[in-house]
C-alpha cells in the first residue's frame, strides 16, 4: 500500500498531508486505524485483488452524536477504471449503515472526474466547490463536497 501511495499518478489529486513520507508513517496510520476501529472512530479497509494490495477505502470523522462520517478511497493506477472504487465505496456504505449513521461526506479534487463518478454512482449528491480547502505543496487547493443521506 505504501508503494501505491508513492506513485506520482496516484498522488496526482491528493493533498500532500494524505501521502505518507515514509513506510513508518504508513504503518503508524494503519496502527492508528486499528486502534480507533476498536472504538468505532475510524475504519480503514485495504483492498486486495489476487493477493495484491490495490487500494483502500476508509471511514473517518465518525461522529456518533450527529450520526455522520466522512469517506475516502484510493486505487492503484494500474487497477483504475475496473470498478474497484465503486464497489469498495458500496461496501463501506454497508458498514456505515451497520454503524447506524445518517449522513456521509466525501471530498474530491475538482479535476478528478473518475472520483466524482464513483461518488455519483454510489448515490452521493454534489454540494459544491470549497475554495482553498487545503494548503498543499505550497498552494491552496479546492475540493468538491459530496453528501449522502442514508
Amino acid at each position: 500500500l505504501f508503494k501505491t501511495k508513492q506513485d506520482k499518478e496516484f498522488q496526482k489529486y491528493l493533498p500532500d498531508m494524505l501521502i505518507p513520507k515514509t513506510l513508518k508513517e504508513e504503518e503508524k496510520e494503519i496502527k492508528d486505524a486499528i486502534r480507533l476501529s476498536k472504538k468505532e472512530q475510524w475504519f480503514y479497509f485495504i483492498l486486495e485483488e489476487k493477493n495484491e494490495r490495490i487500494g483502500y477505502v476508509d471511514i473517518y470523522k465518525i461522529n456518533k452524536k450527529h450520526k455522520r462520517c466522512s469517506v475516502g478511497y484510493g486505487i492503484a493506477k494500474k487497477h483504475c477504471n475496473k470498478g474497484y472504487a465503486t464497489k469498495a465505496l458500496k461496501l463501506a456504505l454497508t458498514k456505515i449503515i451497520e454503524l447506524k449513521l445518517h449522513t456521509i461526506e466525501a471530498t474530491t479534487n475538482p479535476k478528478n472526474i473518475v472520483s466524482q463518478r464513483v461518488l455519483l454512482n454510489n448515490g452521493f449528491t454534489k454540494i459544491g466547490l470549497m475554495k482553498d480547502y487545503y494548503y498543499s505543496k505550497g498552494k491552496y487547493i479546492d475540493r468538491i463536497l459530496y453528501w449522502k443521506v442514508i
